[in-house]
């Protein structure tokens, strides 16, 4: 219709036949148009009953994650509770040599010496009970201790520490009290400390611990049949709390 006369033009839009003709293809796109819609609106609903699905069972599926956490944390714990019960009966001895004759103060007439069988004189049983007796003045013969053997070297250690699996819980509680008395006797050039077999846990909170304690955060800092405690600075009322967790630490 380019070119047409204005004059034209009008006279065209007043014919019938040509609105008539107009009109239909105006119609023709709006049925389209409304067919089109009316299938986004189909689509859209159907995806709208596919996302409530989808989030009835991703409800579903967080209540089960947590159910199961809550399992997971349960038998976390438990588990914990019997590691840490299978340990209560275990020292681990650091800093003590592989060779007897380094800590024996004598040969075999001493008085350790005649509390362990000959073939187990050069033994690490023979060390650990060589310890007890001439440096920490407690009465452990063979018959005290279960099973010692040395562990592998970690990082900071330059000696295998040794663990000890004693027989009676007696015996090894008088064993880790008396492990102070290793300040004044020294069985060798080197220090030898005495700890608890602590669980990866109470490890870890009896770290944090530490690192507090060396910055003044604490008077002390100890663990007692696989606990972890702290005593707090005279200004907080030197009160012993015991430690249950990294948060406990952090609060104290």
């Amino acid at each position: 219709m380019d070119g047409l006369p204005v004059e034209d033009l009008i006279a065209a839009f007043r014919d019938d036949r040509v609105l008539e003709a107009i009109g239909t293809v105006f119609e023709n796109k709006l049925q389209n148009l409304i067919a089109a819609v009316s299938s986004l609106t189909v689509d859209l609903t159907k995806a709208k009953e596919d996302i409530d699905v989808l989030k009835r069972e991703n409800d579903q599926l967080q209540m089960y994650i947590q159910s199961i956490d809550s399992v997971i944390q349960a038998n976390t714990t438990l588990i914990d509770q019997l590691d840490s019960y299978t340990k209560l009966d275990n020292l681990i001895i650091k800093g003590l040599p592989d060779s007897y004759a380094t800590v024996a103060t004598n040969d075999d007439d001493n008085d350790s010496a005649s509390t362990i069988p000959r073939d187990h004189r050069d033994t690490t049983l023979a060390q650990v009970i060589n310890l007890c007796q001439n440096h920490l003045k407690v009465d452990i013969n063979a018959g005290d201790i279960s099973t010692v053997y040395r562990l592998p070297i970690k990082r900071a250690d330059t000696i295998k520490p040794v663990i000890v699996r004693f027989s009676n819980r007696r015996s090894r509680d008088l064993v880790y009290s008396a492990r102070m008395a290793l300040r004044n006797s020294r069985p060798t050039a080197n220090p030898v400390y005495i700890n608890e077999h602590l669980t990866k846990k109470s490890d870890e909170l009896f770290t944090a611990c530490r690192r507090k304690w060396k910055n003044r955060e604490f008077t002390n800092t100890w663990t007692w049949n696989g606990n972890v405690f702290v005593k707090q600075l005279p200004d907080k009322g030197s009160n012993i709390v015991k430690v249950h967790n990294l948060d406990d630490v952090n609060s104290l």
